[in-house]
């Protein structure tokens, strides 16, 4: 019998590992309560600390870009 993964969002891997950062709950029990093997939450985690930083990168280039589309107008 095959067996079929469950996809996950974005949006619910962040819920999750956003449940265990604070430290108020154990990682294991945040697995049970939303059914997920532990070792995935391993995986999630550094990746979302990893990728955390290039979310305020890409605030800057936009203020960036912003700034520079007013030059251009002022200049045309």
């Amino acid at each position: 019998m095959a067996r079929h993964r469950r996809q996950c969002s974005a949006e619910y891997k962040v819920k999750v590992v956003l449940a265990v950062l604070p430290g108020t709950s154990r990682a294991a029990e945040i697995c049970r309560t939303h059914k997920i093997k532990p070792e995935l939450l391993s995986r999630w985690k550094p990746e979302f600390l990893e990728n955390a930083a290039r979310s305020f990168e890409r605030e800057q280039e936009r203020t960036r870009i912003a700034e520079l589309e007013r030059r251009v107008g002022r200049l045309t």
